[in-house]
């Protein structure tokens, strides 16, 4: 049966989705894998196709972040992976973070967060709460000048 079609062909989000007990393959299960993705995702055809296939979690529906747990979520990622996002990924760690510490998405299963926007975008957040931005040309004799020896070393690594 084909899929019910939303904007731009995407699958509408009214498409029947699997809950984690329905999803569950039969047998013992060491761990499964859980979707988390802002609920506007559904419309994108890759994000609809992996909801077919995993536990899903739409994060609005499950918990709710402060603006300070949202901002530590943003640092959290940040300081780990490496990436900068925007608040709705802030909340998307955040609200992760809850649900394994509440015991709903076991601790053991791994899961995909979909973070989608850049820190750039919503500068203000954290404003006050990341140290001073410094600004510098667009090069990288620019960029190596404001590092400390240490940072040197872990970029040239």
């Amino acid at each position: 049966m084909a899929a019910p079609k939303g904007k731009a062909g995407a699958p509408s989000p009214a498409a029947k989705k699997p809950t984690p007990s329905s999803a569950a393959s039969p047998g013992p299960q060491k761990s499964r894998l859980w979707l988390m993705y802002p609920p506007k995702l559904i419309t994108n055809p890759v994000i609809w196709q992996l909801t077919q296939k995993f536990p899903v979690i739409t994060n609005v529906r499950q918990a709710s972040v402060t603006d300070d747990e949202i901002r530590d979520a943003i640092k959290l990622l940040a300081e780990t992976e490496g990436i900068f996002t925007e608040t709705a990924g802030g909340v998307t760690v955040g609200v992760a973070r809850k649900l394994i510490a509440s015991g709903k998405i076991p601790a053991k299963d791994s899961i995909v967060l979909c973070i989608t926007g850049n820190g750039l975008k919503t500068l203000d957040a954290v404003n006050g709460h990341a140290g001073q931005p410094r600004e510098i040309k667009p090069s990288l004799r620019e960029f190596e000048g404001i590092l400390s020896p240490a940072e040197r070393a872990v970029v040239n690594a």
